[in-house]
């Protein structure tokens, strides 16, 4: 079990790079943020906790899709959504269509790694656990993550 370990954080590492983050969100990126709230777990939230929302939110501009179109990666804190899981993690990239699409919404960390491998033309990312791109929406690989029982 710790070789499987020392392979994954290897893995990891090799030709990884990491996301930096940016504590002030730009008109861009809170329009982003906005439209990905609606898309996921809060489409019938208040406008005032939406607000509360993006001001506890960083975001990080990177490049999943090799070039095709901008992605966003938002982790929002301090607002009751951190726990063991992590804090809330949503991922979008703005299309041709100018609206910012949902790929991903669930938990994560800041320590966002974003690997060299790619699936579906997306690359994978490594936080805590590793999501991949099913071709829709990234999908997190292990259900119970990242409180995996590693005694089985």
């Amino acid at each position: 079990m710790l070789a499987a370990c020392a392979n994954l954080i290897t893995t990891v590492a090799a030709g990884a790079e990491q996301l930096e983050r940016s504590r002030r969100l730009n008109a861009e990126e809170t329009g982003c943020l906005f439209e990905l709230m609606r898309a996921s777990d809060w489409p019938d939230a208040s406008a005032s906790l939406l607000e509360k929302l993006i001001a506890e939110a960083v975001v990080s501009r990177t490049d999943l899709n090799h070039g095709r179109r901008e992605d966003y990666v938002y982790i929002i804190h301090d607002f009751g959504w951190c726990g063991s899981a992590g804090c809330k993690l949503l991922i979008g990239e703005r299309r041709n269509d100018g609206v910012c699409h949902l790929l991903y919404d669930g938990h994560g960390d800041d320590e966002i790694t974003i690997l060299r491998r790619n699936d579906n033309g997306y690359r994978r990312l490594y936080t805590q656990c590793e999501i991949r791109f099913d071709g829709r929406q990234y999908q997190q690989i292990h259900p119970d993550c990242p409180t995996l029982d590693v005694q089985h």
